[in-house]
């Protein structure tokens, strides 16, 4: 019987200004997603491995699951395969956890039967299942996911990620108090409406922002990582978040914002000694704030994305 496993990368979504629509994948913390052939005849999940939560075991309810279902359905394979997932990613936090099983999955089905498909094909199954989860099928977390690096959605109708380039070491620290958010509260508090001058000011920044990126520049990096759009409101879901992002700061961080839908709260900085100073410091802040206890990760920039173990 054919067995795979393959590790998929947690991601940080948005980047500050760049809402729905950036995204970058770290080394640190993964899921480990195995896939296993049968003869049972049908998909099943057998075992799933989850520290701080419970994940439903129902194929039709969980991403890895559903988006294997659609990689074997489009590609007419007729066999059965047994799931194991080992989540090393927490839920609930903003680092893209149900992107990575769904990425991980079908990224390990195509590595076992080689069916030819592209990068976009194998995106589009695990967006499927972004779509049934958390009912928003957006990219900027199953995009570098796959990709690897930093990623832009360029499109969404059709659907086309850039990779954007980046060639300066920066180190990622992710802190996760230990609260969830689920996506669609977070979702929901984003209005409906926003004006012309904060379309501008976002649009500004997310512009200057990709070419920092290319340019290599880092106050241009800096200075436009500021989101007028979800920053202002999920930040009320996190206890002490203006403490943290000042404790960044303060600490030699050129941009810290909230990770994806949050509650995990992200620094970039330019050496390992600034990260760990800079984790130190945002999980005293999470600390003073009630007693919130936080999980640290330090990473760089994850340009592999997932990868077979």
């Amino acid at each position: 019987m054919k067995k795979i496993t393959v590790t998929a990368p947690a991601t940080v979504a948005n980047l500050a200004c760049g809402y729905d629509l950036l995204g970058l994948a770290v080394d640190s913390p993964v899921d480990t997603i195995s896939i296993k052939e049968t003869d049972s005849g049908k998909i099943r999940i057998s075992s799933i491995e989850c520290s701080d939560g419970k994940l439903p075991s129902d194929v039709d309810m969980n991403t890895a699951g559903i988006a294997l279902a659609s990689y074997m359905k489009e590609n007419e394979i007729d066999i059965g395969l047994d799931i194991s997932i080992d989540k090393g990613i927490p839920l609930s936090g903003g680092m893209g956890s149900s992107a990575a099983s769904a990425v991980g999955a079908v990224f390990a089905a195509e590595k076992m039967f080689n069916k030819g498909n592209g990068m976009i094909e194998i995106l589009s199954h695990a967006l499927k299942a972004e779509m049934a989860v958390s009912g928003a099928g957006h990219a900027d977390n199953a995009g570098p996911c796959l990709y690897g690096g930093i990623t832009l959605v360029r499109s969404y109708s059709p659907l086309d990620i850039v990779q954007i380039p980046i060639n300066i070491d920066i180190y990622i620290t992710l802190v996760k108090p230990e609260i969830q958010v689920r996506t669609k509260d977070a979702r929901s508090l984003i209005p409906e409406n926003i004006s012309i001058s904060t379309t501008v000011a976002q649009s500004g920044n997310l512009a200057a922002l990709i070419h920092g990126l290319h340019v290599s520049d880092l106050d241009i990096i800096s200075n436009s990582m500021q989101d007028y759009i979800a920053e202002p409101v999920r930040s009320q879901l996190i206890p002490g978040y203006d403490k943290v992002k000042g404790a960044a700061l303060n600490n030699r961080a050129f941009a810290c914002n909230i990770s994806g839908s949050g509650p995990t709260v992200f620094a970039l900085s330019q050496s390992l000694e600034d990260a760990n100073n800079i984790g130190d410091a945002m999980v005293k802040a999470f600390a003073d704030q009630g007693g919130v206890s936080s999980l640290m990760y330090i990473s760089k920039i994850n340009t592999e994305g997932p990868k077979v173990i």
